[in-house]
């Protein structure tokens, strides 16, 4: 799932379920990756980082209970 980086931040691979494949690999390696961690780790495909309201949206809408700091 993260294989390259570019800018520093790792490429997500899976375009249309982008953030919340990060955050079913994180639930299952029992990891709590706040939303600051998100934008700072992870970037699209085309390089650029996701934005607080798209990782808040996908943590809420998915019900996923980590951190949103």
């Amino acid at each position: 799932m993260f294989k390259d980086k570019i800018n520093s931040r790792w490429i997500v691979n899976d375009e249309k379920h982008e953030i919340k494949k990060i955050m079913e690999w994180a639930e299952k390696k029992q990891l709590d990756f706040s939303t600051s961690y998100i934008m700072q780790t992870f970037c699209r495909q085309d390089g650029t980082p996701y934005t607080r309201g798209s990782i808040n949206t996908c943590r809420s809408s998915n019900g996923f209970t980590g951190s949103s700091a």
